[in-house]
């Protein structure tokens, strides 16, 4: 995701199901405008601005194990079950979304996709392309739906430099259409992509790609937009204000219901596959210039974009600078406030309803690999409490894994993907 980039920071890319992968916020309050325009919900008892329906517990119950004997994958409280690896597997490219469109949410590591069964548990995990389009030439990946069926899709940005023979140099990005192992199809590009994401630009019905890319040895971006003509793209232009820096996310960033591009400043849809560009706050994460083809797929997270964190009906942002992390206030049409400190040391950052009281909350990666939680509420974020001394894992998520409204915490390591259920 990363990201982020088109990751998780892709949330508005993949319409996916309440039940399966809601954050825990933007199913409990139906009132809500969500407009860059609109004004925040009425308050419940008129007094205290909360949105009617927000803060609603959640139905499951995170504290029971059943008889204690865990299936592989199976959830359980404070307990941390694995997903086994598979296709020579290397820890890059954690995503979660519902691949085969059957409403659960399935587990996307490296090229294996894990297909939940609804309860927590999942089958074993179905090969989902070439072991050489990942860990050697893969550079970014998002999801999104981008034929406008049901199941999440993945989009890969692949480039691989040939120093000796030009001719032989890749450069494309893929798109590999669910559910799993599904179709694979490709797109020639100029120059080196790095950074990718997907979504609906002009609002069509089918998933456009943005995609960064770059020269050799040049190390400014060009970001260009391929329109998604349902038999290929087309390439519609450069994006403008690109500023040496790669696009880090797509995400809906002024609630306006338009996909968003997120570079060192907001490039705002206007939902017919046009921008225009916006200043992001100061003092707000920009994306990093990039000065080399890295071939980890744990690509720097600067920032999670475009979710509604206290149920006002603004879309809010959690960024990370220089290894604190921080929550932004919406206010509608790009506008936020000052942003609240939730942690230092960070590397990475989640968003989900991990302890069940309907409000989202902040889950970060520490440097040092200790997991620790920021619950939400509407006037912001406690202080981050522990949940794992420590961890080997490179990255993170969060999902309602069995549909009972409690998210549960996925990591991703060398030896495999974690799942773990906690309450702060």
């Amino acid at each position: 995701m990363p990201r982020r980039s088109g990751s998780v920071g892709s949330a508005f890319a993949v319409a996916l199901s309440a039940a399966a992968l809601s954050t825990g916020c933007s199913d409990r309050h139906p009132g809500s405008s969500g407009s860059g325009e609109g004004s925040a919900s009425s308050a419940s008892d008129g007094s205290t601005g909360e949105p009617a329906g927000c803060g609603v517990p959640a139905v499951g119950d995170a504290s029971t194990c059943g008889n204690g004997q865990l299936d592989p994958g199976e959830l359980c409280h404070e307990h941390v079950t694995t997903l086994p690896p598979a296709f020579e597997f290397v820890p890059r490219f954690l995503e979660v979304a519902d691949f085969n469109g059957d409403g659960i949410a399935d587990v996307l590591a490296y090229r294996g996709v894990y297909l939940g069964t609804g309860d927590g548990r999942f089958g074993d995990a179905v090969n989902w392309g070439n072991g050489g389009d990942f860990d050697q030439t893969g550079q970014d990946i998002a999801v999104g739906q981008v034929n406008g069926d049901t199941a999440a899709d993945i989009v890969i940005a692949l480039a691989f430099p040939d120093y000796m023979d030009p001719s032989e140099d890749l450069r494309q990005f893929q798109v590999r259409v669910g559910p799993p192992p599904g179709t694979v199809s490709g797109k020639e590009l100029l120059l080196y992509p790095l950074t990718i994401g997907t979504a609906d630009f002009d609002e069509d019905g089918l998933g456009d790609v943005v995609v960064a890319a770059r020269e050799l040895d040049i190390p400014n971006h060009v970001a260009t937009l391929h329109r998604n003509v349902g038999d290929g793209f087309e390439q519609t232009g450069a994006l403008a204000n690109l500023t040496g820096g790669k696009f880090c996310s797509v995400a809906d960033v002024d609630g306006d219901g338009h996909a968003d591009v997120v570079d060192s400043d907001f490039l705002l849809g206007d939902g017919q596959g046009g921008f225009a560009a916006h200043a992001m706050p100061e003092g707000m994460a920009r994306c990093a210039p990039s000065t080399s083809f890295g071939t980890d797929g744990i690509a720097g997270q600067p920032a999670v974009f475009g979710q509604d964190l206290n149920c006002d009906g603004f879309n809010d942002v959690v960024d990370k600078s220089e290894g604190i992390a921080r929550s932004w206030r919406g206010r509608g049409a790009g506008v936020f406030d000052s942003g609240q400190e939730l942690g230092a040391a960070v590397d990475r950052v989640a968003i989900g309803d991990v302890n069940g009281d309907g409000w989202p909350d902040v889950v970060l990666l520490k440097m040092d690999g200790a997991i620790e939680a920021a619950a939400g509420g509407y006037e912001g974020f406690a202080p981050p409490v522990p949940i794992m001394s420590s961890t080997s894992w490179l990255d993170l998520a969060v999902a309602d894994l069995n549909a009972d409204g409690v998210m549960a915490i996925v990591g991703l390591h060398a030896q495999g993907v974690d799942l773990l259920l906690t309450a702060l």
